[in-house]
């Protein structure tokens, strides 16, 4: 004989949260009834129902529903087709109540039931290569999304992700500067606003600044302008053992010198350089042939293009201007700079495509989610650092003796 189950929902909090990028809409409903429920049989059978807990979810417009029941028989269970439409009533309007049957307490019921998952567990993998731009493939940015589902579920999550990320990554800088093998250069390059800052700062807050440096490039100086446009970034590369990191770099040399020409002017090019047709290819040749050189050297480059959408920026500069700790971070010129929104995205897509190498690989971060894309470049980094298999230096035999010999010395120094 089935049992019925019958509780009167007293308060429903519908929260949609709508997932663009898998065309996804997800509710959740959170239920207490005041009315228990009785069973007849043992007095096990008639513990009270004191609450149930149902999460409703729709995919493709097509519902189903599963409740998570709490009581002292059915302590920590899920029994999934609890409630089965069509019932002639709406489980989401106030006061409603709801009536379905729980089948017989049978074996095979008993391994049809299971726990609920722990959501603060539940971790998307991050797969580096969805962000990565392929050697010699044409990039069109329209394609490439500025935001997706969410790497975390909530922001006790997000902190809790990102310190593991944050403490992988320390132990992984420790071991590159005791190897000395490797160097490390990061290039970030964005448009404003889109959390270049941010994301370094947070990434990198738990590396020992002893084996991190970080440089930001802004209008190049007299003096640097007298040299090669490669010569002022050439000089910050990182040593063996350290990361480098470039908030901007020698690629602004072919997107804002390639959306505003006046600035190519100053540089004191002979003319037949400056009107030549093939500058902008012969100068993508230069960063190519520069990171492949590194690259040959030991110096591994990862480089992160924060794609961020015009909409999310225009939101983000209104909170810097409403904001007073964040009207530094502001100025006019950036306003005028969006003006050239289509010019810099045309450029974007020709240099991320025509440098983007197997050595040295751009990574498009959907930067609309602040919190996500530092995940996401977090995860790209560690990935990049397992790879190159680094270990810490092994002491051979004379080592060996010569630090036994110390060790004893100092044994029997009072």
């Amino acid at each position: 004989m089935s049992r019925i189950v019958e509780g009167a929902l007293q308060s429903v909090l519908p929260v949609k949260r709508l997932r663009s990028s898998l065309g996804i809409c997800q509710g959740r409903c959170v239920a207490t009834g005041t009315q228990g429920a009785r069973f007849p049989g043992t007095l096990e059978q008639r513990a009270s129902l004191r609450a149930v807990r149902m999460e409703f979810r729709s995919y493709d417009y097509r519902p189903f529903a599963r409740f998570h029941v709490t009581s002292m028989a059915f302590q920590n269970k899920v029994c999934d087709n609890f409630f089965r439409e069509p019932r002639g009533i709406n489980p989401f309007l106030k006061g409603t109540r709801i009536s379905g049957a729980l089948p017989e307490a049978s074996p095979a019921w008993e391994k049809s039931v299971r726990k609920e998952p722990d959501r603060e567990r539940m971790e998307m993998k991050i797969n580096s290569d969805d962000f990565r731009v392929q050697e010699g493939k044409k990039v069109k940015l329209k394609k490439w999304p500025t935001v997706v589902t969410p790497v975390y579920q909530s922001k006790e999550q997000y902190q809790k992700l990102l310190a593991e990320h944050v403490a992988h990554l320390s132990s992984l800088q420790k071991l590159l500067y005791a190897s000395d093998r490797y160097a490390v250069l990061l290039i970030f390059q964005a448009m404003d606003a889109a959390g270049k800052d941010g994301a370094i700062k947070h990434v990198m807050s738990g590396v020992n600044p002893q084996g991190c440096q970080v440089f930001s490039f802004k209008h190049p100086s007299a003096a640097e302008l007298e040299h090669d446009f490669l010569w002022r970034t050439t000089q910050c590369l990182p040593e063996r053992g350290r990361i480098g990191i470039f908030n901007r770099s020698y690629y602004e040399e072919v997107l804002i010198v390639r959306v505003h020409p006046e600035i190519l002017n100053s540089e004191g090019l002979p003319e037949e350089l400056h009107k030549g047709t093939t500058l902008w290819e012969e100068r993508y040749r230069s960063i190519v042939d520069l990171e492949n050189h590194l690259s040959r050297n030991g110096t591994r480059i990862i480089k992160f293009f924060l794609h961020l959408s015009k909409e999310e920026q225009r939101k983000r500069f209104i909170e810097r201007i409403d904001e007073p700790d964040k009207n530094w971070k502001f100025s006019l010129a950036d306003i005028e700079e969006r003006k050239f929104w289509e010019q810099y995205m045309e450029v974007y897509e020709e240099c991320l495509g025509a440098t983007s190498t197997r050595k040295a690989p751009w990574y498009v971060i959907p930067a609309d989610d602040k919190e996500n894309s530092r995940l996401i470049v977090s995860r790209i980094i560690l990935d990049t650092l397992d790879g190159l298999g680094m270990s810490y230096p092994k002491s051979d035999a004379k080592r060996r003796q010569e630090l036994e010999s110390i060790r004893k010395r100092l044994e029997k120094d009072d």
